[in-house]
């Protein structure tokens, strides 16, 4: 075999080795990245294998807290008349009625229904909480309507014929056709349960309006001949209870009428309700807090 020949096979045989380690360079290193990239991609979107990880979780209310036997019993062995009506603000339904359709007194109660469409109206820039109203302002009176069930404040409003109407068309929108015709100081448990679960709510409310309401619902003062708080809220030991009663001046063996309004947050359990109990020739108010402390018996159980 020539030189010539000699040369030519061995750059043949070269040119092949050459190729053959690119190509098992270019082999290796591209299943390298390739597995460095499907693995980045199977880190930001993690697969179970039925793919649920992707899945959006639903909003599944809490179990139904059997509240009505409570109520029942509660109820049968009363001496005065009573409505009540407890509504699952979690499950969006009623809890718990009875005689919850039936028309009861509700005197100072009305005067939360006036404090918060005062608070609405503020939120909406169509009324001025330093207007002057009386001796005082137009905030002052819708806070001390509900912390301290002025009646002063809440005459002082409805004397203003358009504030009254308003305050009808308000309740009438909300559905409260047992309490909306013209201020007959009754009402039933049913329509002021639809007015909780609103002041619940809230949605036309400012976060100051909404804060000032609340603390109202709260803190109320408890002085020598008045305890706000001495019907619901006492039965409470756990839960946070913003509240409006009625008729808890000197409540005595001789009482009429009773009416406690409570938003109850059972912050530990994560569990809200409205509670309405109004009452008729109620001789004793402490049933209501009896009654308060059987239904957080139950929350607390569940």
């Amino acid at each position: 075999m020539s030189n010539v020949s000699r040369a030519a096979s061995k750059n043949w045989l070269s040119l092949v080795l050459i190729f053959l380690f690119t190509f098992s360079v270019s082999l290796v290193g591209a299943r390298f990245v390739r597995s460095i990239l499907v693995g980045k991609s199977a880190a930001e979107t993690p697969e179970t294998a039925d793919n649920t990880a992707q899945q959006p979780i639903a909003n599944i209310p809490p179990d139904t807290i059997e509240l009505q036997p409570i109520i029942d019993a509660w109820a049968e062995n009363l001496d005065g008349r009573v409505g009540v009506a407890v509504y699952d603000l979690d499950r969006n339904e009623l809890a718990a009625t009875y005689n919850s359709s039936n028309f009861f007194p509700i005197n100072d109660l009305l005067g939360l229904i006036v404090a918060y469409d005062g608070y609405r109206q503020i939120s909406l820039g169509l009324e001025n909480a330093d207007s002057p109203i009386g001796d005082t302002t137009y905030g002052n009176c819708l806070d001390l309507i509900v912390r301290a069930s002025s009646p002063s404040c809440t005459e002082s409003i409805l004397a203003d014929a358009a504030h009254s109407k308003r305050i009808a068309d308000f309740l009438s929108e909300l559905g409260m056709t047992q309490t909306a015709p013209a201020f007959s100081q009754t009402a039933t448990a049913d329509d002021l349960a639809i007015f909780l679960k609103h002041v619940w709510q809230h949605d036309d409310l400012n976060l100051t309006s909404w804060a000032q309401l609340q603390d109202s619902m709260l803190d109320q003062p408890t002085t020598a001949d008045t305890d706000w708080r001495q019907g619901l809220p006492s039965g409470f030991s756990t839960a946070r209870v913003y509240s409006k009663s009625s008729n808890s001046v000197n409540v005595s063996d001789d009482s009429t009428s009773y009416g406690d309004l409570a938003l109850v947050d059972f912050v530990k359990q994560n569990r809200h309700f409205a509670i309405v109990v109004l009452s008729e020739n109620m001789p004793n108010i402490n049933e209501f807090s009896r009654l308060a402390t059987l239904i957080e018996g139950k929350v607390i159980e569940e």
